[in-house]
């Protein structure tokens, strides 16, 4: 699957109730995302691309900005296709 960066923005912001968002914004650090829209987030990526999320996975650093987001799903497919 090929997700864009501002398909997954747009999810970012349904989940968060954050308009004005871009590739680098920061997530956790500005308060945009929260632990429990971080598990809404998880949810709707596992639901709508078909990917597992592992616990492992669930890291701040993985998490800070849309950007970094992109590239743990890449990760995460990656390893699925193994």
């Amino acid at each position: 699957m090929d997700i864009s960066i501002n398909e997954l923005i747009k999810i970012i912001s349904d989940v968060a109730f954050a308009p004005d968002l871009d590739e680098d914004t920061e997530l956790i650090k500005s308060g945009i995302i929260d632990s429990f829209d971080m598990i809404s987030l998880i949810s709707e990526l596992a639901y709508r691309y078909n990917i597992n999320i592992k616990v492992a996975d669930i890291d701040p650093e993985n998490f800070s900005s849309p950007k970094d987001i992109l590239a743990t799903i890449k990760r995460v497919e990656e390893r699925e296709n193994k």
